[in-house]
């Protein structure tokens, strides 16, 4: 009885019946911004999330290792950029690759100047360049492609979570961090 539910859920011709290709036609292009904040180490307040020190170490760390998840993005997106038939969804992933690319630019321009600092970036780069060089990027494509959904995912729920509490940056004059 479960198994049969299990197949009724499963089979080919309850999925065809479910999926709705998507109309981009009517999209319009989505435009890539390049932002240019300018960080200087100097200027940083080692305490910009909740007057913390430690929570503040947390983000910059997060900070080097998300430009390795950006690669992670970009990479998996150009391999699979060229399966795509629509030239409109072509272009969307075109446009999640400079995203994602102008991202990590940002990212390595925050951790140089957070260095200044003395936080441990060289080694935290160290790090992430082989995690990601022996680990991740050994992934068969379709694994590279989840784990891309899930860092996605979880970079959208933190961004919400600091957009909900932006309180916890008020105790702060460094608008760039």
């Amino acid at each position: 009885m479960v198994a049969q539910a299990i197949r009724n859920i499963i089979s080919p011709k309850s999925v065809i019946a479910q999926y709705q290709k998507i109309d981009f036609s009517n999209k319009g292009t989505i435009p890539i911004r390049h932002l240019n904040i300018g960080f200087d180490g100097k200027e940083i307040d080692i305490e910009f999330y909740v007057n913390n020190q430690f929570a503040t170490l947390f983000f910059a760390t997060l900070s080097v290792f998300l430009t390795y998840g950006e690669d992670l993005v970009i990479e998996t997106a150009r391999h699979h950029r060229e399966f795509i038939q629509d030239p409109i969804l072509k272009q969307r992933v075109t446009s999640l690759i400079g995203q994602e690319a102008i991202h990590s630019k940002l990212h390595n321009e925050f951790n140089d100047a957070i260095k200044e600092l003395e936080y441990p970036v060289d080694f935290y780069r160290f790090l992430g360049e082989n995690f990601f060089k022996y680990v991740f990027l050994k992934f068969p494509q379709p694994l590279k492609l989840s784990l891309m959904a899930g860092i996605e995912h979880f970079t959208a729920v933190l961004a919400e979570y600091m957009m909900k509490h932006e309180k916890n940056f008020y105790y702060t004059d460094d608008a760039k961090s």
